[in-house]
């Protein structure tokens, strides 16, 4: 029995230097509430945008209907690109079988989800059920920084009050882009030669049961893939009503003449 075990590891650590004379920063791109640029002395590929109010405590201020407000300030929520990346290789050997597979993972980005954002927009994710049938009080302070009591009627609830106030703050589409993946598993039978010895012209076979892209073995993206990318070359960051990924399954045969 034998066990080879391989690692690899990559740190990317990125910062915009200049973009003109002119400017310091540049918009590439901007959905739903979040902003995508280049901003000198900052990480490549940043994404921005507003939030919902709230005092130091993180509890959120709201107005005098008892809705949620936005901040007026923009707010810096970090790179659309991965700065770590890592990988383990495993082969175990037992005889004529060889089994292997492969986990990797990317940390350290920022991904914004249009599609939670599209689906809290029409009322179709689970967020925004409470309140639809006898209205809801929110949690949170009003301006003086007394508790809130003022409740939100099932009208206003079912009118998207709620939603209209939350869909254009990034709090609640923008996502840890870090996973790890069961990338590749492969279990392969090599034919013993007293197998082959009949058939003279036949060197060596190989039977294998392959599997690729098998399982998400951590993810902080709930119903999408952490890995998908809407956009492309300078702009990071954006998952836009994305496929879900392909497991793969399948048998390959080798043979040798």
């Amino acid at each position: 029995f034998t066990w080879d075990i391989s690692l690899n590891g990559t740190f990317s650590e990125s910062k915009v230097l200049k973009i003109s004379d002119q400017v310091s920063e540049l918009t590439l791109y901007q959905e739903a509430g979040a902003v995508f640029k280049q901003i000198e002395g900052k990480p490549y590929s940043f994404i921005t945008g507003r939030t919902i109010l709230r005092n130091d405590k993180g509890e959120e201020i709201l107005d005098a209907q008892g809705l949620p407000q936005l901040a007026p300030d923009l707010v810096d929520f970090g790179s659309g690109i991965h700065r770590f990346m890592a990988g383990i290789n495993n082969n175990l050997s037992y005889k004529n079988f060889l089994l292997s597979f492969s986990i990797d993972g990317k940390f350290g980005a920022k991904i914004f989800s249009r599609t939670h954002n599209q689906l809290y927009h029409r009322g179709l994710l689970q967020s925004t059920l409470p309140g639809r049938e006898d209205g809801i009080v929110l949690p949170g302070v009003n301006a003086e920084g007394q508790p809130n009591t003022v409740r939100i009627p099932a009208q206003q609830v079912s009118t998207r009050a709620i939603v209209q106030r939350r869909r254009d703050a990034v709090d609640d589409f923008l996502f840890d882009a870090s996973f790890i993946k069961l990338r590749n598993v492969s279990l392969t039978y090599t034919l013993p030669q007293s197998v082959l010895q009949s058939v003279k012209f036949i060197q060596g076979a190989t039977i294998s049961l392959v599997g690729r892209n098998l399982a998400t073995l951590m993810r902080h993206t709930p119903g999408i893939d952490p890995e998908t990318n809407a956009l492309s070359g300078n702009m990071q960051g954006l998952e836009d009503n994305s496929l879900p990924p392909v497991r793969n399954i399948g048998v390959n045969i080798n043979v040798k003449f």
